[in-house]
């Protein structure tokens, strides 16, 4: 009955568009890149008229450029944007830094194209750098922990959480070949983009190992063997700051758009993106890439959305000013 009323919904519909844009902060090939071309080549399925849909690579201050971009230049009933949330985007939105020209409370939440539920960060290391586990790293010594963007939130974990004396840097373009050429010591990446892109991460002894989880509250069932960031968490400071994170990860990959969408465009989108869910052939095509294909849908988005917005910003505060 559902699927029959979205169907209607659409058929009935009156927007039309040249096409529309999905725009992600990743570079090409990346995670989130991957999953909104995925997400691209079905979606248009359920858009009136079978409409275009192309993916726009926005990459930049770990997706505050494409955030302040959507909000203040994107011809709102045009583009959609996949936001992986785990980065300083929301943080600078609740802390209303300058770098953050955009208003959170404003945006419109869609959905979000995984529940992260399934999914955790982990931190990679490189063995041919000596480091087998995360006990390795908690020395005196000083590891480079590289990064796309900043992530105040990530580097408070490793350091004051975990113990470990890093110096991150960012703004590579290609992160996984800095890692592999021994450019750097780790890395933070999902345990879903590298079972989909470097399952031999995975493997026991390969050149790059899952030496720490963050994101859950309790081991991965893939790497029952690699500590959880909660093991470390000695402060009700620390572990509140876990939980912000671990609702970060819940919204893997968050589709939102400008403020001024106008309602049918949403509710097009909304409907759309109900329908994709259940399509045979996107779940063929996301499974073979180990993408999740369990949506969290516009209520429950807005519900967790309203959740993270709702954090006390003077513990943002401990995370960013250390």
């Amino acid at each position: 009955m559902i699927k029959l009323l979205v169907f209607l919904f659409l058929l009935i519909s009156n927007t039309a568009f040249a096409q529309m844009n999905i725009v992600t902060s990743s570079i090409p090939g990346g995670g989130a890149d991957i999953q909104a071309r995925v997400i691209a080549k079905h979606l248009s399925k359920y858009l009136p008229n079978r409409q275009t849909v192309n993916v726009i690579n926005m990459q930049g201050a770990g997706g505050l450029n494409m955030t302040n971009w959507m909000y203040n230049v994107a011809e709102p009933n045009s583009h959609i944007a996949i936001l992986s949330v785990n980065n300083d985007t929301i943080i600078k939105g609740i802390l209303k830094d300058k770098a953050a020209r955009y208003d959170l409370e404003k945006f419109n939440w869609l959905f979000s194209a995984e529940d992260g539920d399934d999914n955790v960060f982990v931190l990679w290391a490189n063995n041919n750098r000596g480091l087998r586990n995360i006990e390795d790293m908690r020395s005196e010594n000083i590891y480079i922990v590289g990064n796309t963007g900043p992530n105040n939130l990530q580097t408070y974990i490793l350091e004051e959480i975990v113990g470990i004396r890093s110096k991150i840097v960012y703004g590579y373009k290609d992160i996984i070949r800095a890692l592999q050429i021994n450019e750097i010591d780790a890395r933070f990446g999902t345990l879903l983009n590298a079972r989909a892109r470097y399952p031999q991460w995975l493997s026991e002894g390969y050149e790059i190992q899952p030496i720490l989880q963050v994101g859950s509250s309790k081991r991965h069932p893939l790497l029952p063997k690699v500590p959880n960031a909660r093991e470390f968490a000695k402060t009700d400071v620390h572990k509140r700051v876990l939980d912000y994170y671990e609702k970060n990860v819940r919204l893997a990959r968050l589709i939102f758009a400008s403020p001024n969408m106008n309602a049918e465009t949403i509710n097009m989108i909304v409907a759309a993106s109900i329908l994709l869910e259940q399509d045979p052939e996107f779940i063929e095509d996301a499974k073979k890439l180990e993408m999740g294909v369990d949506f969290i849908h516009h209520e429950e988005t807005n519900r967790l959305m309203r959740d993270l917005l709702a954090t006390d910003p003077n513990l943002l505060r401990t995370v960013t000013h250390r």
